[in-house]
């Protein structure tokens, strides 16, 4: 009598049965086998099991195990690497001219490169994270669509596959098998053996979604991933017990029923590309065509798939959308937008902007909340122009009682000019009125006198276009000063004030010195930074981090800064201009926005 396999045993032993064709034989061996090892080593009742596996074939898919042995194996082959850590990897030429990169249901830069992102490790280990603590945990990975998070689908399977028994052991919960999901089809894959089965009905034409659940239901050891690709009517499926992984562009149509079911949910944000890292997926494919990446840069930002498209005509439809977006867009829709980035409705736009003008930004730095805490900024500088018109409001204190309705949480404050604007006018009503508190970053007991408050006067406030006049106010216009969005000068001292939304705002020693060659100041001059943040959380971070982490990573105190291979700036000098820039973390007095702002519009 033939016995099952084992676990680390091939599922595609053939039995031999001669009145049938060696394929059919083989594929229905292997079928038997893989229905054997699912009720022997992990139906969590025999019954029910049976019952689930009988409404449905399982195909064996070669090409996909091959794919599968090829994550595996890690025959990727590596193009290059940025220095944040972005890898190219190319698919070998024999495996894509047989089967292309369809298997996974990826595009594909022209040059046949997937690329790994330098986020991708640490949100893979954000994931485990959260599946120890809960392992039935479902987990939405969103953001703009071509951000790369169907990349990320493909770096997850091969994570999972080259896991050791030992790494899984260590995790707790890790599963046998992977249910993936595209659109309709699903295909099941074990990671034991890297097999990948088709998995269809018994019954033609049936709708699978409920008992597919059933299946996911019927077994331990299952894990469950989604990719709907551009179809917004299918939502993931939701099996109580089973981990869950979905990478789904953010619709609100689509995630709302899907909220209410899943339970629990929780949303990771992608991050948008940097400069550096698109660069070097442009340099990489070499594309040979006439490319304006500046130009393309300056448009759509971070969004890679229109960012670095080719085609001339391609191009002009994003351009042409993204400019009819803009122009169609309402302030009403910016402000309310929380996950309405990819909405395809087409009443009045609203809620629908497709990540042409918004887009999640989250620093995944590590800890508990790594890119489960989101920032709306804009996409691009010329996103930021054109829309920075609409929020523009005429009266400054509107933008006092939008920064409260976003204090409330009942509003974004998107473009950031909310929080700038108040911040400038609550200064400018000088310190009887409204005081200002400030902690210095880095030491354990301040070695710098923090000021209790600032004598300052409303024309001491300054904001510049090429000329600096330290007499003159100038707002609100677009700030130039490129390290902070405006200034005081008092008493011999500059004070440069950065407001801003976001968990972490990095500058380079290069930015800090081009803004102290615009305002005179040289290495040996102190200048005080100050970022202004809106809430109690973010102002306690800044203040607990170390003076060099307001710096951007591999940003080097010991190296001089220069322009091409001309040295504008030493060494030495630049450790004196770092040791003469103070960071400070400044808020109204006992954290108080709020009182603050009601002050300051009801005066």
């Amino acid at each position: 009598m033939a016995t099952a396999p084992s676990q680390e045993q091939t599922l595609d032993e053939t039995v031999a049965t001669p009145d049938e064709s060696p394929y059919k034989r083989q594929r229905k061996a292997s079928e038997a086998n893989l229905k054997a090892l699912l009720i022997r080593d992990f139906a969590r009742d025999k019954g029910t099991a049976d019952s689930a596996l009988e409404k449905f074939h399982f195909e064996r898919h070669n090409a996909y195990s091959m794919a599968c042995d090829m994550l595996k194996a890690g025959n990727l082959i590596n193009r290059g690497e940025s220095p944040s850590g972005l890898k190219a990897m190319e698919i070998p030429q024999d495996f894509y001219d047989k089967f292309g990169w369809e298997l996974f249901h990826l595009q594909v830069r022209p040059s046949r490169l997937y690329f790994e992102r330098s986020c991708y490790p640490k949100l893979f280990d954000a994931f485990m994270e959260m599946w120890r603590k809960n392992n039935a945990e479902k987990i939405i990975l969103t953001g703009n669509a071509g951000i790369g998070k169907s990349w990320f689908q493909v770096y997850f399977l091969k994570r999972l596959l080259q896991m050791t028994p030992e790494a899984r052991s260590d995790i707790g919960f890790m599963p046998r098998f992977i249910l993936r999901q595209y659109k309709t089809k699903f295909i099941l894959i074990d990671l034991a053996t890297s097999g990948a089965w088709k998995m269809v009905h018994a019954t033609p034409n049936v709708d699978m979604y409920g008992e597919v659940e059933d299946f996911l239901a019927a077994f331990n050891n299952m894990f469950y991933m989604f990719e709907p690709e551009q179809d917004q009517s299918i939502i993931p499926l939701n099996q109580a017990a089973t981990p869950a992984f979905s990478s789904i562009s953010p619709n609100p149509k689509r995630l709302k029923g899907y909220k209410k079911q899943a339970s629990p949910l929780t949303f990771v944000y992608t991050p948008n590309w940097s400069y550096g890292d698109l660069n070097l997926v442009l340099k990489l494919e070499d594309s040979g065509q006439d490319f304006d990446f500046e130009s393309q840069y300056h448009k759509f930002g971070g969004i890679i798939r229109r960012t670095l498209e080719y085609s001339k005509r391609t191009q002009k439809e994003y351009t042409d959308e993204l400019e009819e977006r803009i122009q169609s867009v309402d302030i009403k829709v910016i402000r309310s937008m929380h996950l309405g980035l990819d909405d395809s409705s087409n009443a009045q736009l609203e809620n629908n902007i497709s990540g042409y003008i918004c887009a999640y930004h989250d620093i995944p730095e590590c800890g508990h909340d790594a890119f489960s805490k989101h920032d709306l900024i804009m996409t691009s500088d010329f996103a930021r122009i054109m829309v920075r018109e609409k929020l523009s409001l005429t009266n400054p204190k509107e933008h006092g009682r939008q920064l409260l309705e976003c204090l409330a949480q009942k509003a974004q404050d998107t473009t950031g000019m909310d929080l700038e604007v108040s911040a400038v006018h609550l200064l400018s009503l000088g310190p009887k009125t409204v005081r200002w508190d400030y902690n210095a970053v880095g030491y354990s007991s301040p070695a710098i006198p923090v000021p209790i408050k600032l004598g300052h006067r409303k024309m001491e406030i300054n904001r510049s276009d090429d000329a600096f006049d330290q007499g003159k106010v100038n707002y609100p216009t677009n700030p130039v000063f490129g390290l902070v969005d405006f200034l005081i000068f008092l008493d011999g001292t500059w004070w440069g004030f950065q407001t801003t939304w976001q968990r972490n705002h990095p500058f380079k020693l290069r930015t800090l010195q081009t803004f102290r060659n615009k305002i005179g100041a040289d290495e040996t001059t102190v200048v005080n930074i100050l970022y202004v943040l809106p809430t109690t959380e973010k102002m306690n971070a800044y203040t607990k981090r170390a003076k060099v982490e307001f710096l951007d990573k591999g940003e080097n105190l010991l190296e001089p800064i220069k322009e091409n291979t001309r040295e504008v700036l030493s060494a030495e000098k630049v450790r004196s201009m770092w040791e003469n820039t103070n960071i400070f973390v400044s808020y109204p007095a006992a954290k108080d926005w709020r009182n603050a702002l009601e002050t300051w519009i009801s005066g």
